[in-house]
């Protein structure tokens, strides 16, 4: 993977998880509301059945969504990791200003 996609690959990520966190902050604002209000006795309770299975939906999507993300991504690491071994065995340099690099 190169630099600028690499970069565009952090951003799209970094995006989407803090896309997630928002979502998953609504839910449990909505739940917690409903509990609330659960308890509080007459109070009209904002979620019914259909709503919560709907809340629980876009959940599993989340979990899907960065799940496969996280497998993508590990992906990407273990490829870009067998290339710099690969390198290494031929003498080659593919760290050049990192760290990990000047270990090497």
């Amino acid at each position: 993977m190169n630099r600028s996609t690499a970069l565009l690959a952090s951003n799209i990520t970094s995006d989407m998880l803090v896309d997630a966190g928002v979502f998953i902050s609504a839910v449990s604002g909505l739940i917690v509301d409903d509990v609330v209000a659960q308890d509080d006795e007459g109070g009209d309770r904002p979620l019914n059945s259909y709503r919560i299975d709907g809340l629980m939906r876009g959940l599993a999507f989340v979990a899907d969504v960065l799940s496969e993300r996280g497998a993508w991504l590990k992906q990407q690491v273990e490829e870009e990791e067998a290339r710099a071994a690969l390198a290494r065995r031929k003498g080659e340099t593919t760290l050049d200003s990192t760290n990990i690099g000047e270990q090497s």
